[in-house]
């Protein structure tokens, strides 16, 4: 008899039962059963939310991989970034991992929705823009060419706004 109580998805799987009889080596049999748990999609750390910090401009990654039987679904909810793309989505016999690239161009929020019949489970991710650094550039003023190594160059600041860089 198999007694399974507080099943997960981890109790999934094969069970084999065989039965023998000492006194007689030969006699034996054994059978199988197969358990699959129904439930709805459960995430690693969906009840807390992922933080980042990245530069205006880059190119971020956000994975969601959700366990469920019937198999999930996953499909993403992007606010702040009109740049992003699915560039994954595989699924096993009882998950599924999706994986988008999102163009950070100003504060994100994205959500992962894994749906199946039974549920569903959501991770946010949180994405925070930051400027890029400004950036030195150096000129030499009124100078010419066969001097310019002995005298110290005159630094000028150019601040670079969001708009524009890396364009």
């Amino acid at each position: 008899m198999l007694f399974l109580q507080d099943a997960t998805y981890d109790t999934a799987g094969e069970y084999v039962c065989e039965v023998t009889v000492s006194s007689l080596p030969g006699l034996h049999t054994s059978g199988s059963v197969h358990i699959i748990v129904q439930g709805a999609p459960q995430m690693k750390d969906a009840d807390r939310e992922v933080e980042m910090d990245e530069g205006t401009g880059k190119w971020v990654n956000l994975s969601c991989e959700a366990h469920a039987h019937p198999l999930p679904t996953i499909s993403w909810t992007v606010t702040g970034s009109q740049s992003w793309r699915e560039v994954l989505t595989r699924a096993t016999e009882h998950s599924t991992i999706s994986l988008v690239s999102v163009k950070v161009t100003s504060d994100i929020t994205a959500f992962c929705n894994a749906t199946n019949d039974i549920g569903t489970e959501t991770k946010s991710f949180s994405i925070r823009a930051s400027k890029p650094p400004c950036h030195i550039h150096y000129r030499n003023m009124g100078i010419s060419d066969a001097r310019v190594d002995s005298l110290p160059a005159v630094p000028t600041v150019i601040n670079v706004g969001r708009a524009g860089f890396g364009s």
